[in-house]
């Protein structure tokens, strides 16, 4: 039963991150971002590239890891604390994957409304990897014994 748990665990991860590139297609292009090739000469760097490219990756990174380590604290703090069966899980699970992206797909839109440079797949992608690492963080003792079998 708990490999079966682990390998539904993975095909649900990859579901989600199937769900995180459609829901990521919805959200319209920031067109801050084209760049006008007529305004660099060949073998100039533009001024404040290094700024603009740490600004953009460092705030996308640290707001998706936040976002992701919270949501997957939460969920599994609520399932430890209730200690609800597996079918169970898996609805509290989707509820917290759902409002997770809605959150992300909100931050977003409001840093296309306000011009702020950010990486939408940088933002989706580190908040679904932080949001593993919790929850298997907080269940580290009970994967460890799966491993020890």
């Amino acid at each position: 039963m708990k490999k079966f748990i682990l390998i539904f665990t993975t095909i649900i991860s990859f579901t989600q991150a199937y769900g995180i590139e459609i829901q990521s297609e919805k959200i319209e292009p920031n067109p801050s971002f084209i760049i006008d090739a007529s305004l660099h000469t060949i073998g100039q760097e533009p001024k404040g590239s290094w700024a603009t490219l740490v600004k953009k990756y460092t705030g996308s990174l640290v707001t998706g890891s936040i976002i992701g380590a919270l949501s997957g604290g939460c969920c599994a703090q609520i399932e430890k604390a209730l200690g609800v069966p597996f079918p169970v899980i898996l609805i509290i699970w989707f509820i917290f994957r759902a409002m997770r992206i809605e959150l992300l797909t909100a931050i977003i839109r409001d840093a296309q409304k306000h011009k702020i440079d950010h990486n939408r797949s940088l933002i989706f992608n580190s908040a679904w990897i932080a949001d593993w690492l919790t929850y298997c963080y907080f269940y580290r003792n009970e994967i460890a014994q799966i491993h020890a079998e």
